[in-house]
């Protein structure tokens, strides 16, 4: 279900890395990976510790998720001339700090990048719905934190503890990225959602100190959840993002 998928076209100049969040899937990017043509190359990573139990999760680390990201782009690099980043999440960081060390990564498209934090109570709600399993059929926002979510559930609640130096990890590399961020040239495209369950919207603020970045607010969608008029402003987007 949560698996990697690759597809290298021979001869392609392009090849697009796609890198989920933490906790996350490769399956957030569904909607956009069929929006790319057809000779482009494609790499939707599934990060270590992701896709399998929550003991499994637990044994992962930051340490080797920015590992999996620098080999998949020098091993792009190498068969392809230009290189672009769509993440979401901790996926954004990875992908903000990737491209200050690799000037073959051309162009970054980033979701829900949490540079300021803001833990809601629908984030507490969606994630208990998660947790428990029981999600009414009309409760989208929690519905699209279950099929985003890379890790599978379990009654036993010792595994959880060992997610908690994960997270601190996170909170360091928002540190890290925020003092980062200010030395980023590479033209990006940051997608930031007005209802986000995690983000704070201070997040806008601090990317709009650097003029590298182009800013698109989605005025009704969440960390997860896009409804159908922001899905479309979203595709859009994407879309354009792709024309040379």
């Amino acid at each position: 279900m949560h698996q990697e998928f690759r597809r290298v076209v021979p001869a392609a100049d392009t090849a697009v890395l796609f890198i989920h969040g933490i906790v996350g899937t490769p399956r957030h990017f569904d909607d956009l990976i069929p929006l790319l043509p057809d000779t482009v190359s494609v790499h939707n990573l599934l990060l270590a510790g992701h896709g399998g139990s929550a003991r499994d999760f637990a044994c992962a680390s930051m340490k080797t998720w920015e590992q999996q990201v620098e080999a998949a782009i020098a091993a792009l690099a190498e068969t392809h001339q230009h290189i672009y980043l769509v993440a979401h999440s901790m996926g954004a960081l990875l992908s903000l700090e990737a491209a200050l060390h690799h000037k073959e990564v051309e162009k970054l498209f980033l979701l829900a990048i949490p540079l300021r934090i803001a833990l809601t109570p629908a984030m507490v709600r969606n994630s208990w719905k998660v947790y428990g399993g029981n999600i009414a059929p009309n409760d989208h926002a929690a519905l699209a934190a279950q099929r985003c979510c890379g890790v599978a559930q379990t009654k036993n609640p010792l595994p959880y503890l060992g997610w908690i130096p994960h997270f601190l990890e996170l909170f360091s590399k928002i540190r890290a990225v925020r003092k980062l961020l200010p030395k980023l040239t590479t033209p990006s495209l940051a997608v930031q959602s007005m209802k986000d369950e995690l983000v704070s919207p201070r997040a806008m603020d601090e990317l709009r100190r650097n003029p590298h970045i182009a800013l698109l607010s989605l005025p009704h969608s969440g960390h997860y959840y896009y409804p159908p008029t922001d899905k479309q402003a979203l595709h859009e987007a994407f879309t354009a993002f792709l024309t040379p």
